[in-house]
């Protein structure tokens, strides 16, 4: 689990700075990011709640955040990011209101990046006044408060509000909480530096690089569902290159990524000139809609652990897309490596070798199975198509079509393909 940003709601005039301080002391001592959402007028948090209309909100209280001179110096000497919580904790504020109050933080000595919409009420673009939109899905569980006593966050930012400490909940639970998700954080990193360093191992760079060309059920979908040449393409986790070659020569523009620097050199001999470039498929380095589609082969994507990556990823490339952008992807399949071996002597050996390497793998229930490799395990996502296609249609995209190598029905593909093609459009503008 990637650790996540902690987004601290309702800073204002009336925030008790002992408690603040606390929060934060707590936040600190795990290494978690916080971003301060702050609102410079009048009250929030356990007075400014969402039963009372705008009118009243305002009639609470006319003090300003200057007043609080002790808060204020707290919080310019902190390294936390800064969100504009709104001018008045009301609802659904203008951007008239958004730009006053960030101009009110920054003429404080606070330098806003996001605006956080008070009680995530709204519907806002992207960016507000130069701000980014920190609009959070009540639904998806991203209130941190839910997850003190159990369970896993996997939003990338996780809000909660430091003033219902000590009156809903206590600053130990808040404690707890951080150090398990800590202790499993580490856990965690010592798989994903196993699986990175899985394909950055001398031998797998080699075998990595010994094809050449687009495989036939590759070219296939590009011909049928790519936009044609010259499309801005992103090719993610190119590896050595293969794919990215071969697109190329076919007439796209393309970019290439991958996470392994001998991966990404070796790609840059092989094929000099194409663009290249080191980096992490859950963290685009590129604008919004910057590509026509994207392409993820070879199961590449199977690769991120843990499942917040993963979903980020996906996440992530709906952002680049431009709208209506295909999205080709290939993953594993447990069922299919389990029943795909032919013979039912074939399966039940099968069933018995991956059975027997899943000992003490406590990821099984993310479906990231435990495949014994060179140089160590790794684990790499492989769960029934139907994930797959949950995972992609809840980051917004639109499913045009599920292939296997062997056959197209999808009952098929679910019992008897180790590795299947998600073929994918972004929706919505």
């Amino acid at each position: 689990m990637t650790k996540f940003i902690i987004r601290n709601d309702d800073v204002g005039t009336d925030t008790n700075l002992a408690k603040l301080k606390k929060f934060c002391e707590i936040c600190d001592n795990y290494g978690y990011k916080i971003i301060q959402a702050i609102t410079p007028i009048g009250t929030c948090g356990k007075y400014a709640r969402s039963h009372l209309t705008n009118d009243q909100i305002r009639l609470l209280s006319f003090k300003k955040l200057e007043e609080n001179e002790e808060l204020i110096n707290y919080l310019r000497n902190r390294n936390d990011l800064i969100a504009v919580h709104g001018l008045w904790h009301t609802h659904e504020p203008p951007e008239s209101e958004i730009a006053i109050a960030k101009s009110i933080l920054e003429g404080l000595g606070l330098t806003p990046t996001y605006f956080v919409p008070p009680f995530n009420e709204g519907d806002y673009p992207e960016t507000v006044v130069g701000l980014t939109t920190c609009q959070l899905d009540l639904n998806k569980g991203e209130l941190l408060e839910t997850f003190l006593k159990a369970g896993t966050p996997t939003a990338p930012i996780m809000y909660l509000h430091s003033w219902r400490f000590d009156r809903n909940y206590k600053f130990d639970d808040l404690d707890k909480c951080l150090a398990r998700l800590s202790k499993e954080t580490n856990q965690d990193q010592t798989i994903v530096e196993n699986n990175n360093t899985y394909f950055s191992n001398p031998k797998n760079v080699r075998q990595y690089t010994l094809e050449e060309g687009l495989r036939n059920i590759e070219r296939d979908l590009i011909s049928e569902f790519m936009p044609k040449p010259p499309a801005q393409l992103i090719d993610l986790g190119c590896g050595g290159g293969r794919t990215s070659g071969s697109l190329a020569k076919a007439g796209y523009a393309v970019t290439a990524i991958d996470l392994s620097q001998p991966l990404i050199e070796r790609a840059r001999e092989r094929y000099p000139g194409l663009d290249f470039r080191i980096m992490n498929a859950a963290a685009l380095e590129f604008p919004n809609k910057s590509f026509d589609a994207a392409l993820f082969s070879f199961n590449g994507i199977d690769g991120l652990f843990p499942l917040t990556d993963r979903l980020r990823c996906l996440a992530e490339v709906w952002r680049v897309l431009k709208p209506g952008g295909v999205f080709i992807m290939s993953t594993h399949n447990l069922l299919g490596h389990v029943f795909g071996g032919g013979s039912d002597r074939d399966n039940f050996k099968n069933i018995i070798r991956i059975v027997t390497a899943q000992k003490q793998n406590p990821h099984l229930y993310d479906w990231y199975v435990k495949y014994d490799a060179y140089g160590g395990p790794q684990f790499l996502f492989s769960a029934p198509p139907s994930t797959t296609r949950d995972q992609l249609v809840s980051a917004g995209f639109e499913i045009l079509d599920i292939r296997g190598k062997t056959g197209s029905s999808e009952n098929h593909i679910f019992w008897h393909e180790p590795h299947v093609t998600f073929i994918a459009k972004k929706s919505g503008s």
